[in-house]
């Protein structure tokens, strides 16, 4: 989840309309064996906000990822920022893959853990616009059980340049007690629910499973029918996608590269670029249309990319699942823990 899938959720209509309008890498010790093999491992955006006594909201997260590349923004666009959960590692010396994801699951389950009053996230969205080029905006969201802040619009900035085009304002919204809750499937989680998931392969792999034959509901039927016609090896690459970059244990971020790397039809190229100007490791399914980009460790979500069709924004009630532009690329700028409000990982 994003602060601009976050965004969504808020209300009044007129702001959420707003925001969906303008957004758019240890080595391998421990992977392989002396013989050189991979090691054998065992196999492996619905929003709900409450904000006091305002009315819930959802968010859905779409699911399909996939390995097609997308075009990096020029430099111009990009803006290289630390990325979150404090892990340093030397470059993983690639073979396929799977073992590319275990030898990162072996470095993130080696991380601290470390728990703080905010869950911080910072992520900047390159929407392609008409007649060429992307608009690149930079949201931020500090997020707990009795409040938070989120700050959207910020360097705002197409590229090339429009002169006299319109940018979103930066707005900075501190708010008051709520609830956040994303749709993993059939289940919605909160930070807190992410935090207590599974921190061992098979036990997360029977979780995902049983939230994937949930999947689409709460949909209308033809959204349910068509999340439900998704395999499972891209609901759980979609799911990676958000747990790799939420409040969830290192246990679990470890586990859940296992999972993903147990998936068959699993592409990957290395040496790609995204929006941010950080070099990494794009991970997909063959002929999916969403890719994400980990670091050369192995260990950390860089962005995420869509090239599908376009869909668009969903409403059932209070229920809202965001749309998906083809050609987004939402690069992770940076998320962890943190102890104030205004302060970063």
């Amino acid at each position: 989840m994003t602060p601009d899938d976050f965004m969504l959720g808020l209300r009044p209509d007129a702001v959420t309309e707003e925001s969906h309008r303008l957004r758019r890498e240890r080595d391998l010790s421990a992977a392989f064996a002396s013989s050189g093999r991979p090691r054998s491992l065992p196999p492996a955006r619905l929003l709900k906000i409450a904000l006091g006594l305002a009315a819930a909201a959802a968010v859905g997260v779409p699911y399909v990822i996939g390995s097609a590349p997308a075009a990096a923004p020029p430099a111009a666009a990009r803006n290289v920022v630390p990325t979150g959960h404090g892990t340093v590692a030397a470059p993983v010396e690639t073979v396929d893959a799977r073992s590319f994801l275990l030898a990162g699951a072996e470095t993130v389950a080696r991380t601290p853990e470390r728990k703080a009053r905010y869950w911080f996230s910072s992520t900047r969205t390159f929407d392609p616009v008409k007649g060429g080029g992307v608009l690149a905006v930079t949201a931020e969201a500090w997020r707990a059980p009795t409040g938070g802040r989120l700050v959207t619009g910020k360097d705002a900035a197409y590229v090339p340049a429009r002169p006299g085009a319109p940018l979103p304002e930066e707005k900075s919204v501190d708010h008051g007690p709520m609830v956040l809750k994303t749709a993993i499937g059939g289940t919605l989680v909160s930070d807190g629910d992410v935090a207590d998931l599974p921190g061992e392969e098979k036990a997360l792999d029977a979780w995902l499973r049983e939230a994937y034959r949930g999947a689409g509901k709460g949909l209308p039927a033809e959204a349910a029918k068509e999340e439900r016609a998704r395999s499972y090896p891209a609901f759980v690459l979609g799911a990676a996608r958000y747990l790799l970059d939420s409040p969830a244990t290192p246990a679990t971020r470890a586990a859940v590269l296992r999972v993903l790397a147990a998936q068959p039809g699993l592409a990957m190229k290395e040496g790609v670029t995204d929006p941010a100007g950080r070099t990494g490791v794009e991970i997909g399914l063959t002929g999916g249309d969403t890719r994400l980009v980990i670091d050369r460790t192995g260990a950390r979500l860089l962005s995420f990319a869509y090239t599908g069709p376009d869909r668009a924004e969903r409403r059932v009630g209070a229920s809202v699942r965001s749309a998906e532009v083809s050609g987004r690329e939402v690069a992770v700028l940076s998320s962890g823990w943190v102890d104030s409000l205004g302060a970063r990982p």
